[in-house]
């Protein structure tokens, strides 16, 4: 089965509501319910539930509606959508529940165990996302510092540069003024190198 999930149900046939919510509870997910595309919005936003179970019909608004806006809002666009309908079955109906967000479109009658098999997938896929997010901002920490670590080494190379012209120019004088002196180095004399 996987990880306890918060889950949200939004229908407004109470009966599917009680038997879908006490479903997903057995399988040992924390469930909200919601009759309303309006209580759905709310509690979304309030709970960020993982994944929401959402009727296409609805009392207030169309259940796609819905999930169009839980998709365009930056605060929940995160969380994945399973479309339900008992009407809307045809393909069109399904293919723009997919087209606006809904990441699953399961027509009804559906069976339990179908049911939270897909359930269950939608979780591992939202989990496997969640996964490869955490490592992508890994990586991307690993490569600030990493370019972090380069940009002082670039220092310190600039810095041991300027001081080795500096060391340079304090050569030519220094053999310079032994030149006016009329001395010459010795042998091992660090000044008589180039």
């Amino acid at each position: 089965m996987g990880e306890r999930a918060r889950l949200l149900v939004v229908d407004d046939d109470p009966h599917l509501l009680r038997a879908t919510t006490r479903l997903l509870e057995k399988a040992g997910h924390e469930v909200s319910a919601a009759g309303t595309g309006a209580e759905g919005l709310r509690l979304a936003r309030e709970q960020k539930p993982d994944l929401i179970l959402l009727d296409v019909m609805l009392p207030d608004m169309d259940g796609l509606e819905v999930c169009r806006r839980i998709k365009a809002s930056p605060e929940l666009a995160h969380i994945y959508v399973i479309v339900l309908s008992g009407k809307k079955t045809d393909s069109d109906s399904q293919a723009e529940g997919l087209e606006i967000g809904a990441d699953e479109y399961i027509v009804r009658p559906v069976a339990n165990r179908e049911l939270l098999a897909r359930v269950h997938t939608m979780l591992r896929l939202k989990r496997a996302e969640e996964g490869l997010r955490a490592k992508q901002d890994e990586l991307a920490e690993v490569a600030r510092q990493r370019s972090e670590e380069f940009r002082k080494i670039a220092q310190a190379t600039a810095a041991r540069e300027a001081r080795m012209a500096e060391l340079k120019t304090v050569i030519r004088q220094l053999r310079a003024q032994l030149e006016e002196a009329g001395l010459e180095p010795v042998a091992d004399d660090p000044l008589s190198g180039s």
